[in-house]
């Protein structure tokens, strides 16, 4: 894969990964309509037409992707008909639906403008964010303001951290922070129970999870927007290093490789920003 470098998966999975690629494509007719059959985008838009527009877009990402790996597993049919299916879908109807999850995908899936997109997210701060999108969110929104989307996500997981939070939560909307006890803290009288009084659809009640993978946006979105650590070569043997830190002073971390553990850190001085990195033998760093 990409990441190790490894083409194990790629020669085991190729026939596969055709077949799946072609059976993609069959959910998009030449009139631009789709045969998705349940459109689910996110828990906050389910049933809705943001949720069917959503769908779409994703299908769109979907088919650049399937187009990208059968480049990849060397069917030349196969990378042409995804390429001619996504452009299909991508001048069919399209719709704003007055949500930010859509907004960010549709972006990203090249279906929507990427500067109305990220205004529209960074419209009202936290509000209409949602866990499972946070990523594509925040990245759609970083394009246009690195600072209002750090803004952004220190009052949404910034108000769970306050809620007592210590992993991230499946399901999360700003406004459940008002008049809330913390999870940690049995529920005064008069404030709501943040966990046992929220929910949707499956998840009312104590049903939604407060250790959630899908959740956990920022540690990616940190790591490739704020410290700009992009692999730029398979199994990491080049990496960029372009930081934005927006309206932070400094910021650090740590990025696992195969070869070992790259470092960042970075501070903003006074615009110009200064950066320190190690890197492990058999890594070459690209920095901008």
């Amino acid at each position: 894969d990409f990441y190790t470098g490894s083409e194990k998966i790629l020669e085991k999975n190729r026939e596969y990964i055709i077949s799946l690629s072609e059976r993609v494509c069959s959910l998009v007719s030449p009139d631009g309509s789709d045969g998705i059959g349940y459109y689910f985008l996110d828990w906050s838009t389910n049933g809705t037409e943001a949720g069917k527009y959503g769908s779409r877009a994703l299908l769109v990402a979907a088919l650049k992707a399937a187009e990208q790996l059968s480049e990849y597993c060397g069917s030349k049919d196969t990378v042409k008909l995804c390429g001619a299916k996504a452009e299909i879908l991508k001048k069919s109807e399209w719709k704003h639906c007055l949500s930010k999850q859509t907004d960010a995908v549709a972006a990203l899936a090249g279906c929507f403008d990427k500067h109305k997109a990220a205004k529209e997210i960074l419209k009202n701060g936290a509000k209409g964010f949602s866990t499972f999108m946070s990523y594509y969110l925040l990245k759609v929104a970083a394009a246009r303001d690195m600072s209002g989307a750090l803004s952004v996500l220190e009052e949404y997981y910034g108000a769970m951290l306050k809620l007592g939070a210590t992993t991230f939560w499946e399901d999360f909307d700003i406004a459940w922070a008002e008049n809330a006890s913390a999870i940690d803290e049995i529920p005064e009288e008069g404030k709501t129970d943040i966990h046992g009084d929220n929910g949707a659809f499956c998840y009312k009640g104590f049903r939604h999870s407060l250790c959630h993978g899908w959740s956990s946006a920022p540690a990616a979105f940190l790591a490739e927007e704020v410290l700009g650590i992009r692999i730029s070569e398979p199994g990491c043997k080049k990496i960029r290093i372009a930081p934005r830190l927006g309206n932070l002073e400094w910021a650090e971390g740590k990025y696992p490789t195969p070869y070992g553990t790259v470092t960042v850190s970075c501070k903003n001085l006074g615009g110009e920003i200064k950066t320190e990195w190690t890197a492990p033998p058999g890594i070459t760093l690209i920095t901008e």
